[in-house]
């Protein structure tokens, strides 16, 4: 929390006061579709779920706002991916600074992951996220990229004089809290603050020129992408894919993004199987992608014709790169004698991330919950890299450890050093992360940010969840225990929140 709150405060405060009156935007939208045979997917980490088809293509959506006063640029690009790794984010800048010098830059370019899992891996350049792929696809990443880059190319020379307003709604019957005993986990007064164990609103951002005419969609909404499960081989944007796809073939010339914000602990599939597990509606995992994807579409249907309210003031984007390995928390710096008090420690793999999710178990032998070790995996985990004590004590606050992933040699599983980012559009403000964020964990981080950004005139905060690069999930301390995928796949801990 604490890094969101220093990044608000401190890399806003030059700029706070400077008011824009009016905007220029500019719409972008490419392919980014990979190869549709013999790759393995990215996301259950299941090297038997290849693509074998497309069911419906994947798109990069680029959406341009320019301060028309100070010329202060944000390009937001939405990704149907899911995740946009960090090796991606930085070729991407690479890019943009030999073909822009300077206008489009780390600190105010947004890559963002509707968080599919339906599409080709191998875009990491790190073991643990490429090795249920069999290794670097180098045909999915340099599609991806060339996409990215010529979406953005077509919002840059689309831009034109518009505004921009925002609103909000709820999503009836849209997503399931796929860890619940971890979610009750949290404080009482604060889960009683809330009447659900998720989030149910959708925020969006619309984007008219000077003529009135609705240009583009930027839509936020917390539920997994993952109606397609495990079983599926075909290339899609599952329910979020649907809903862009419904609303973009409703609408003329106009382009919809649907982004995922703290949904590290919900599902979209809300049919309890009885056996600590969850299905879909539908009677296909395509009908139950559809079911869940019409809900939002009609959620953001009702938006784009309803009351919003007009963004007004300064356009302001700034991001800090942080070594979470290394952050210490709420003033305490580690000593010698006590080198993870209220800090972060170097990334693991707990054991409890082979249990799965509701959506899908793991592999046998692991247990939701479990804090006891499993001698087995323990002992071949060491076999691999034997984790240090003071990091298994570290991480034993949330998780068992079995892999050390952020000290294997000769390079780390997974990045530690990640970028943390904050965009102020007017009186809205994003706060864009790596990591999927759990229900109460985003909730936190609204809060901190809009406390931190009340005196720029912000009164309204969504999360960008998987955005500019990947460290698994990010969940409060007191519910890393109880869960299995979304805390013992955090790697980075143990006292997160």
């Amino acid at each position: 929390m604490g890094v969101f709150r220093i990044l608000s405060l401190l890399l806003f405060a030059p700029q706070l006061f400077q008011h824009g009156q009016a905007y220029n935007i500019g719409i972008g939208q490419s392919d980014i579709t990979g190869p549709a045979a013999t790759i393995v997917m990215m996301g259950f980490a299941d090297s038997t779920e290849t693509t074998q088809g497309i069911l419906n293509r994947e798109y990069a959506r680029a959406f341009l706002i320019e301060d028309a006063d100070t010329n202060n640029r944000v390009m937001f690009v939405h990704c149907d991916l899911m995740s946009v790794m960090q090796l991606v984010h930085q070729e991407v800048l690479t890019k943009l600074a030999s073909k822009y010098h300077g206008l489009y830059t780390e600190q105010n370019v947004i890559l963002h992951a509707s968080h599919t899992h339906a599409g080709p891996g191998g875009t990491a350049g790190y073991f643990l996220y490429d090795v249920s792929i069999l290794g670097f696809v180098n045909d999915t990443f340099e599609k991806i990229v060339s996409g990215i880059l010529e979406a953005i190319d077509a919002a840059h020379h689309s831009m034109e004089n518009g505004t921009i307003r925002w609103n909000k709604g709820e999503v009836v019957k849209g997503g399931n809290n796929r860890s619940p005993k971890a979610y009750l986990a949290n404080p009482a007064s604060e889960r009683a603050l809330y009447d659900s164990n998720i989030d149910t609103t959708m925020r969006a951002l619309h984007f008219y020129n000077d003529e009135g005419k609705l240009r583009g969609v930027l839509a936020f909404y917390p539920v997994h992408p993952t109606s397609l499960t495990g079983k599926n081989h075909l290339i899609s944007g599952d329910n979020k894919g649907y809903a862009e796809f419904l609303l973009e073939d409703e609408l003329d010339d106009v382009i919809v993004g649907i982004g995922i914000a703290n949904a590290g602990d919900v599902s979209p599939n809300l049919v309890d199987n009885g056996n600590g597990t969850f299905r879909g509606e539908g009677k296909t995992l395509i009908e139950s992608a559809e079911i869940m994807g019409k809900r939002q579409y009609d959620t953001l249907s009702a938006l784009i014709e309803g009351d919003s309210e007009l963004i007004e003031g300064s356009v302001v984007a700034n991001l800090s790169y942080i070594d979470f390995a290394k952050v210490s928390l709420n003033g305490v710096n580690a000593t010698a004698d006590n080198p993870y008090a209220d800090r972060t420690c170097p990334a693991v793999l707990g054991q409890n991330f082979g249990a799965g999710t509701e959506d899908g178990r793991g592999v046998g032998g692991f247990t939701e919950g479990d804090l006891k070790a499993n001698k087995l995996f323990r002992t071949l985990g060491a076999i691999i890299k034997k984790t240090p004590k003071w990091v298994q004590d570290c991480q034993d606050v949330s998780k068992v450890p079995l892999l050390a992933v952020g000290l294997m040699e000769p390079k780390p599983w997974v990045p530690a050093i990640l970028p943390v980012q904050i965009v102020k559009i007017g009186q809205f403000g994003i706060a864009v992360t790596n990591f999927e964020t759990t229900t109460m964990s985003g909730r936190r981080i609204r809060k901190t940010v809009k406390k931190a950004l009340a005196a720029a005139g912000v009164k309204e905060v969504e999360l960008a969840s998987v955005s500019n690069g990947r460290i698994h999930s990010f969940w409060a301390e007191s519910t890393g225990c109880s869960t299995t995928r979304a805390g013992s796949s955090g790697c980075i801990g143990g006292r997160c929140i």
